[in-house]
């Protein structure tokens, strides 16, 4: 989700911090999926992105994007933070096929760590995490209410960029396990 001030103050931190550089940022496929669907769009604005004509690109396609925008080897493979413990499906896939797929070009090089590990590798090299893991689980991945809940409490300015564009809106029953915007 572009221009959430929590994410940007994060990949500032990383960019100065880690990269020397700045992160290349792409558009989620699900980001292009929900703009093109007219997901929280008023009509005004649906009839703009209609005229817009956005692809869907999937992560193959914004993978092969990147590596070209870099200038890499097409072959080059992605690194994933994907890991086993994340999902009962991540982890049967990750036994039956590895943590490897070069039909994919992707590895997932810490797929066999636990949470533990990775946050004492982050802590051991003097890095700060993100504001969202002090607010959920795992970092900021869609518009579930697991997600958006914790957003609207901690950073209502980005929850209403995150669901409802610029202009108001109201929202209810986070505590109940469900959100609602109207």
């Amino acid at each position: 989700m572009p221009g959430l001030a929590f994410v940007e103050e994060s990949l500032d931190y990383y960019e100065r911090k880690l990269f020397g550089r700045p992160v290349l940022r792409v558009p989620h496929p699900s980001f292009l999926r929900w703009t093109k669907t007219h997901l929280f769009t008023d009509p005004v604005k649906a009839a703009i992105v209609d005229e817009l004509e956005i692809p869907q690109l999937s992560f193959t396609d914004l993978e092969a994007m990147v590596r070209q925008e870099e200038e890499l080897d097409p072959d080059c493979l992605v690194a994933t933070g994907v890991r086993a413990e994340d999902s009962p499906i991540r982890m049967m896939a990750l036994r039956k096929y590895g943590p490897i797929t070069l039909s994919k070009k992707k590895w997932h090089p810490i797929w066999d760590w636990s949470k533990t590990e990775v946050v004492d590798a982050i802590a051991k090299e003097g890095l700060k995490f993100s504001a969202e893991y002090q607010w959920m689980k795992r970092s900021f991945n869609g518009i579930h209410v697991g997600y958006l809940c914790p957003i609207k409490k901690n950073a209502p300015t980005a929850s209403q960029h995150a669901t409802c564009g610029p202009r108001p809106c109201r929202w209810h029953a986070c505590d109940r396990g469900r959100l609602s915007a109207f």
